[in-house]
């Protein structure tokens, strides 16, 4: 990070300095931490005007050096150079050692252009916001592509997201069980929850589940990539012929007619 970086700010903590430490190791791999920092401006009174990072890419003593060389208080506040006024616009209030000429006039006619866009926030204090977005990452793609009610993690992609709910549903009702509790990911995943079967893992059942996150995920990766939606009713179709593949080919202890498979697997019986 830069000398009047996003560390350098005043009244720091020692949390906050403990995430600067963190950043800079962020930077080290080439990832910009401190742009990825954005500051909202609701009173300006804790904010250095020139030497914090709070509008633009970088901070304005850096990016317009000629014009901070002329400033009289070079650690002024924003509120003392940008003064309030009704609702969120403002009015410039400058101490300049001398009046700007040539390129010091161009930079303050482009500082004055680009704080143009500038408004105060409405909140009561000055806050720092994490902008994923600033740096390429959309927050909205950390959204589950698939039910858009979720953040899109392991535990919400195969087992909380409507269409897993929904494929686990079809799948226990298929299996012959009454009650729509489905087992959690992790009996899931180790394979240790047969809800038809309570004393014994079952190869059949670890087949299924196998099967039922392979199509979870498949469906998952096609409405991200394809933009394809709408596959639930073909969901336990696919994942009987899959499991059924998986255990024939994979299985010689256990016999299975296709036709039977599909009405009813408490017929057969495994020694898995």
């Amino acid at each position: 990070m830069g000398a009047h970086g996003l560390c350098n700010v005043r009244h720091r903590s020692s949390t906050w300095l403990g995430i600067c430490d963190i950043g800079r190791n962020i930077e080290a791999l080439g990832i910009s931490f401190s742009n990825s920092f954005i500051k909202t401006i609701s009173l300006g009174n804790d904010t250095a005007f020139w030497n914090d990072q709070w509008f633009s890419n970088k901070p304005f003593c850096e990016k317009y050096n000629r014009l901070f060389r002329l400033e009289s208080i070079k650690e002024m506040t924003i509120d003392k150079r940008l003064i309030k006024e009704d609702g969120c616009n403002w009015s410039g209030s400058w101490l300049w050692n001398r009046t700007p000429t040539g390129r010091t006039l161009d930079e303050l006619n482009s500082l004055l252009s680009e704080l143009q866009a500038f408004k105060f926030a409405n909140n009561q204090n000055d806050s720092w916001k994490w902008n994923l977005s600033n740096n390429g990452i959309d927050l909205d793609t950390l959204r589950c592509q698939v039910c858009d009610e979720g953040l899109e993690t392991v535990k919400h992609t195969l087992h909380q997201c409507k269409f897993a709910q929904e494929v686990w549903t079809r799948v226990l009702k298929w299996w012959g069980v009454s009650s729509q509790t489905i087992p959690s990911l992790e009996d899931l995943l180790e394979g240790k929850s047969d809800p038809a079967r309570q004393d014994r893992p079952s190869l059949l059942w670890q087949a299924i589940t196998w099967s039922s996150i392979y199509l979870i995920w498949k469906y998952r990766n096609h409405a991200i990539f394809r933009k394809k939606k709408g596959l639930g009713p073909m969901a336990l179709n696919e994942i009987q012929i899959k499991s059924y593949q998986w255990i024939s080919n994979r299985s010689s202890k256990i016999a299975l007619d296709w036709n039977q498979w599909l009405l009813n697997t408490k017929s057969f019986d495994d020694h898995g």
